[in-house]
């Protein structure tokens, strides 16, 4: 279109219309990760966005995380997720001129990964000593380790003693004849846990007491032991050597927790009791 004439053409320039659209902005988005586990914060970084117009500017950021929660701004924005999933990342920007453009990616969240291949060394009466490896060696940040007597019902990650990033944990001090419990787990740079491992293990039973019998007065004996271990304690049990199915019975007042290591003890007993057979129970603390 034109709006009049000059003295030389007939047409004034001033007045043409050129129908030009200035371009939208060229939105550029990428993350320092895309895959990470819970929790972890990603990082994302827009600022190579630009806009083709060299009379317009970028005015806006926008960072949408596609998990529902808040949207970022600024060239630069971080977030965190609290659920697995692949989440889409939109970045918008837009220029001085009202234009806009966007650019998306994929980012997948996944669970933090459990310590695998748990095994064990034979346990000893007082320690033991087991070894696992990461299940993910990347997002893996360190281990904790809880314990405790039984089928580790009670144990819990939140619980548990880090021993930072090491695939091995020895014990020592522990009863013998005792099952224990471990509960192994992995936790990521943000301190998310993993599934628990549940290793049960059971120490070695201690070395069976030397017992001898001896008259003691009248009626009685002496029941003479030789306990392998401080701090336990021994029932005498019995039953009639005849009547090898019947069950084994403690025997009054025959019950005694031995203080040092190969302490020598002993029960004075009914002579009756030399028809019998004997042995020494281990009773629980």
């Amino acid at each position: 279109s034109y709006s009049g004439a000059d003295g030389y053409y007939g047409f004034s320039s001033s007045g043409f219309d050129y129908g030009i659209t200035p371009p939208d902005p060229i939105a550029i988005a990428t993350a320092d990760r895309y895959s990470l586990t819970v929790g972890e914060t990603v990082s994302f970084d827009g600022s190579q966005s630009y806009v083709p117009n060299l009379d317009a500017t970028i005015t806006a950021y926008r960072w949408s995380f596609g998990d529902g929660g808040a949207d970022g701004n600024g060239a630069t924005a971080s977030h965190s997720y609290d659920n697995p999933g692949n989440y889409t990342v939109t970045l918008t920007v837009t220029d001085s001129a009202g234009n806009s453009g966007t650019d998306s990616f994929q980012v997948v969240v996944g669970n933090v990964l459990p310590p695998i291949n748990l095994t064990s060394s034979a346990p000893t009466k007082y320690s033991l000593e087991f070894q696992w490896q990461p299940g993910d060696a990347y997002d893996t940040e360190g281990f904790v380790v809880d314990f405790d007597e039984g089928d580790g019902s009670n144990l819990s990650c939140a619980t548990g003693f880090d021993i930072g990033y090491s695939a091995a944990a020895a014990y020592s001090g522990l009863k013998s004849n005792t099952t224990y419990s471990f509960l192994i787990c992995a936790y990521n740079e943000a301190g998310r846990y993993s599934v628990g491992r549940l290793m049960t293990v059971r120490t070695a039973a201690p070395l069976p007491v030397t017992m001898a019998a001896s008259q003691f007065g009248t009626n009685y004996m002496k029941i003479a032991f030789t306990a392998r271990e401080a701090g336990r304690r021994y029932q005498l049990m019995s039953r009639p050597t005849l009547s090898p199915g019947a069950s084994w019975q403690p025997v009054a007042g025959a019950l005694v927790t031995s203080t040092t290591l190969n302490e020598p003890l002993g029960f004075i007993v009914p002579e009756s009791l030399a028809q019998q057979q004997m042995f020494f129970s281990v009773v629980s603390q």
